[in-house]
C-alpha cells in the first residue's frame, strides 16, 4: 500500500538548549515558524501557527508535554536525554493516514476528468469534490463568481453562510477517513469523492438569490431618527454577515467601507447630513465631487421605496443593472395607475375590495381593501411623495395627510357605508396617485359589473354643481372634512374690554412644577361678546366663523407678544429682561423670562434645565421673537416660521413648519390651554398625554369656544356670561 512522502513540508525537530548546554524543551520548525512545546501545555495552544487549520500537518492523536520536558505524542514517550528523541518526534509529527490503492478505473476517470472545475451554468450553488495532497477530502464551493474552499470539518460553515442546505444527521470521522451525511458513508476515496460530489449538488445545493433581488433594504421605523431602518448582507472571506439597524452614519460606514462590504462601487461615499443624504465620488487627488447622476436626497420627505432605489441605483452599487430595471418597471407600472376604485365584491361579503386601473380601463390589480394593502401600495411608491396614505388597523378609517402642509383628511368607511362613501373613498385615493406620464385621459366610463372582482365604478370626476336654489344636505357625521387654516375676519374684531387687574397669585410651595392660576376677568353680562349658549360643536362652519372674528391671527409675531404681556401681567410674576449667551451659536440674546419659582435666571443653561418651569420670550432680532413654555423638561415653543415639541431636555424636538399658537387660556385646574391652529392640533394629537403631565394641552378656536364657561381667557380676553341663577331665570320669565 502506498504512502506519502512530506519532503515539501516535513516539519524538523530540536531541542532547545540553555547556556550550559542543558536541554530545556523541544522544538518544531515549519519553514519560519517554530513552536515550543512548554510543559502543561496542550496541542490546541501549542499550534499557535494553526499548521493542523491550514493543513499542513494531522493533529496528534494524543499529546502531552511533563514537567521535566519529556514529551507523548501517539503514544510513544520521548526523553530530551535520548539520542533520536528528534528523529522519533520528527517521524510521529510529520505521520499522515495511508492513502487507498487507486483502481485501474479510478485511474483512468482521473485522467480523463480535467482537474481545473469549470464555472457553474445552473442557478444553483455548484461543489467539486476532490483529495487534497494529505489524501482527505476537500470540498470547493461555487457560488456565482465567488468560489470558497474547505475541508469537512468546513461543511457546517458553509451551512451557516447559506451556501449548503443543512442535513438532518452529519458526522465526520475524527482521523477524517469518512464522512456520513444523512446515513450515507462516503469514503476518502476517488470513488468517495466523486459520490459525494454527486450527493451534494443533487440533494444540498441551494437555489442563487436572483440577480434582480435587492441587497439593500429600506423599511419605515417611526422610532430611527432618520425615520427608516436599513437591512443588508455582505459577503467576505467566504462568509455571510447581516448588518441591519437604524438608518445613520455608523451604518452607511459601514457600507461604504470595502474591508466590511462589497455592495458600493470602489470610490463612492455616502454622507447623512440632516435633512439630507448625499452621494460623492473620491477623486483621483483625494478629494471628493457631486455625481450629477445622483442629487442630494431629502430623506425626511422621501417614502422607503424611494431611498431604497437610490441606495441601489447602478451608479452607486455594484452590478445593480437588474435591479435599476425592476425598479423602472415597477415605477412605469405605478405610473400607469390613474384610479383607484373602493367597492365591494359579491364574491366575498367580509370586507371592502380595491382596484387598480389603468389608463386603458384595465384592472390590473384587485385586493382587499385593508390596512395591509394600502400599506404595500404606500411602500411601493403608488402615491405622491408628500401624502400619507394609512388606513386604519380595523380598516374602516381611511386618512390622507400632507406633510407639507400637515392637512389631513379622514373619511369613514365600512360595509355598511352608502355608495355615495365608497365614491369619495374612490376619490382621495385617486387623487392622492402620482401624476400620470403624459398621454391621453383615462376613460371616464365605469367599467361594467363583470369586471375584476365585481367591485361598482366610482366616479373620478367631480359630480356637476347643484343648482343655487337647492340647499346642499348636511355633512355626514361618520366623515370628517379636511382641516383649513382659518381665514381672517374682514372685519376687525370687537374691542375687548380692559381687565381689571387680578391680585398676584402666590407660586406653589412644591417649586416649579406646578404653574400659577391666572384669575379671570370680571364679567360683564352688557358688553359680554359671547352669548349664554356656546356654539354647537357639530356646526364646524359657525364655529370657524366666531374664531375667524375672535382670534386674531393676522400677525403670528403679535400674538407670541401680547400673550407674555398679558400672561405677566394678570399673573403678577415679576419679568425678568436678561441678556444670555451660548456659545458658539449666540452671544448676549434678549430673554424676557417669567418663571414660576420667582428665581432669577443668570444663565442659558438654567433655561434649559429640567426643573425650570414658566414661560420665556426670545428676540430673535428684526422683530423675531419665540414664545416658549418649559414645565418639568417638556418644551412647546411657537414661533413664526416653525414651532417645536420637546419632550426632555435629552430628546431632539419635533418640528412643525409654519405658525401655530391663536391664543392661552387656563382651566380650573391650572392648565394651560394653547388655542392653536387645527393642522397644528392634528399634528400634536399623539403628544398630548405627555404634555399634561407638564400642565398643558392643545385645542383648536372651535373646542376652545365650545368649552368657553369653563376657561380663565388670557389673551385674547374672551368674557363669557355666567349661567344665570334660578331667582334671576324666574324674574326674566316673568317679566
Amino acid at each position: 500500500m502506498p504512502t506519502r512522502t512530506a519532503s515539501a513540508g516535513q516539519v524538523t525537530a530540536g531541542i532547545q538548549r540553555d547556556s550550559e548546554g542543558k536541554p530545556l524543551r523541544f522544538t518544531l520548525t515549519l519553514g519560519r515558524e517554530t513552536l515550543f512545546l512548554d510543559p502543561g501545555l496542550p496541542w490546541i495552544k501549542a499550534d499557535t501557527y494553526k499548521w493542523v487549520t491550514r493543513g499542513l500537518i494531522e493533529q496528534p492523536q494524543s499529546f502531552h508535554v511533563h514537567a521535566d520536558g519529556t514529551l507523548e505524542i501517539n503514544g510513544e514517550k520521548l526523553s530530551l536525554d535520548a539520542p533520536d528523541a528528534t528523529r522519533r518526534l520528527e517521524t510521529e509529527i510529520n505521520k499522515h493516514h495511508d492513502l487507498p490503492a487507486p483502481s485501474h478505473a479510478d485511474l483512468r476517470q482521473t485522467t480523463a476528468v480535467s482537474p481545473t472545475p469549470h464555472p457553474p451554468v445552473s442557478d444553483r450553488v455548484v461543489f467539486h469534490v476532490k483529495l487534497d495532497r494529505f489524501g482527505h477530502l476537500a470540498v470547493d464551493c461555487h457560488a456565482g463568481a465567488e468560489k470558497t474552499g474547505t475541508g469537512l470539518r468546513g461543511l457546517p460553515s458553509l451551512v451557516h453562510n447559506g451556501l449548503m442546505l443543512p442535513p438532518g444527521q452529519f458526522h465526520v470521522d475524527p482521523l477524517q477517513r469518512h464522512v456520513e451525511i444523512d446515513g450515507v458513508r462516503f469514503e476518502c476515496s476517488e470513488a468517495g469523492a466523486r459520490e459525494l460530489e454527486t450527493a451534494l449538488n443533487a440533494r444540498y445545493a441551494p437555489k442563487l438569490a436572483d440577480s434582480s433581488e435587492t441587497p439593500i433594504e429600506v423599511r419605515e421605523n417611526p422610532a430611527s431618527p432618520s425615520g427608516f431602518d436599513l437591512r443588508f448582507v455582505t459577503t467576505h472571506a467566504g462568509a455571510r454577515f447581516e448588518v441591519k439597524g437604524h438608518l445613520d452614519q455608523e451604518k452607511l460606514d459601514i457600507l461604504q467601507d470595502p474591508a466590511k462590504s462589497n455592495l458600493l462601487k470602489p470610490g463612492m461615499l455616502l454622507r447623512l447630513v440632516p435633512p439630507l443624504l448625499f452621494v460623492r465620488r473620491r477623486r483621483p487627488d483625494g478629494g471628493e465631487e457631486r455625481v450629477p447622476e445622483l442629487p442630494d436626497l431629502d430623506y425626511l420627505r422621501a417614502t422607503a421605496a424611494q431611498l431604497k432605489e437610490f441606495l441601489n441605483h447602478p451608479l452607486l452599487r455594484r452590478g445593480a443593472g437588474p435591479v435599476s430595471n425592476a425598479a423602472a418597471a415597477a415605477t412605469a407600472g405605478a405610473a400607469e395607475v390613474v384610479a383607484l376604485r373602493v367597492g365591494r365584491n359579491p364574491q366575498n361579503r367580509l370586507s371592502l375590495w380595491l382596484e387598480s386601473v389603468t389608463r386603458q380601463g384595465e384592472v390590473v390589480e384587485n385586493c382587499a381593501f385593508t390596512h395591509h394593502n394600502v400599506t404595500e401600495l404606500q411602500h411601493r411608491g403608488l402615491f405622491q411623495p408628500h401624502l400619507d396614505v394609512t388606513l386604519s388597523l380595523d380598516h374602516q378609517t381611511l386618512g390622507v395627510l400632507n406633510q407639507e402642509t400637515h392637512q389631513e383628511e379622514k373619511l369613514v368607511v365600512n360595509l355598511h357605508s352608502p355608495e355615495e362613501d365608497l365614491a369619495r373613498a374612490s376619490q382621495m385615493l385617486t387623487a392622492a396617485l402620482r401624476p400620470p406620464p403624459p398621454g391621453p385621459p383615462p376613460s371616464a366610463e365605469p367599467l361594467p359589473e363583470t369586471a375584476g372582482a365585481g367591485v361598482p365604478a366610482a366616479r373620478t370626476q367631480e359630480a356637476p354643481a347643484a343648482p343655487a336654489s337647492q340647499s346642499e344636505p348636511p355633512a355626514s357625521p361618520a366623515r370628517e372634512p379636511a382641516q383649513t387654516p382659518l381665514a381672517v375676519s374682514p372685519s376687525p374684531p370687537p374691542p375687548a374690554p380692559s381687565p381689571s387687574p387680578a391680585p398676584p397669585a402666590v407660586p406653589s410651595a412644591q417649586g416649579t412644577a406646578t404653574p400659577p392660576v391666572v384669575a379671570p376677568p370680571p364679567a360683564n353680562r352688557e358688553e359680554s361678546a359671547v352669548s349664554d349658549t356656546p356654539p354647537a360643536a357639530t356646526d364646524s362652519t359657525a364655529a370657524d366663523a366666531d374664531a375667524a372674528a375672535i382670534f386674531p391671527v393676522a400677525d403670528p409675531s403679535t400674538t407670541l407678544e401680547q400673550v407674555f404681556r398679558t400672561l405677566a401681567e394678570r399673573s403678577g410674576l415679576a419679568v425678568q429682561d436678561v441678556l444670555l449667551s451660548l456659545p458658539p451659536a449666540f452671544t448676549d440674546r434678549r430673554f424676557e423670562v417669567l418663571a414660576f419659582s420667582g428665581q432669577p435666571i443668570e444663565e442659558m443653561q438654567e433655561l434649559r434645565a429640567e426643573d425650570f418651569a414658566g414661560f420665556y420670550l426670545t428676540h430673535l432680532g428684526d422683530e423675531r421673537v419665540l414664545l416658549v413654555y418649559a414645565n418639568r423638561g417638556r418644551r412647546v415653543e411657537f414661533g413664526v416660521q416653525r414651532c417645536e415639541l420637546q419632550i426632555s431636555v435629552a430628546a431632539d424636538p419635533d418640528e412643525f413648519h409654519g405658525p401655530g399658537l391663536l391664543g392661552l387660556a387656563q382651566d380650573a385646574e391650572g392648565t394651560f390651554v394653547f388655542v392653536v391652529r387645527p393642522e397644528f392640533r392634528a399634528w400634536a394629537s399623539g403628544r398630548e398625554r405627555v404634555y399634561a403631565e407638564a400642565a398643558a394641552r392643545f385645542a383648536t378656536p372651535a373646542e376652545a369656544l365650545a368649552a368657553a364657561e369653563t376657561l380663565a381667557w388670557i389673551w385674547p380676553s374672551l368674557e363669557v356670561e355666567p349661567p344665570a341663577s334660578e331667582p334671576e331665570r324666574k324674574a326674566e320669565n316673568e317679566n
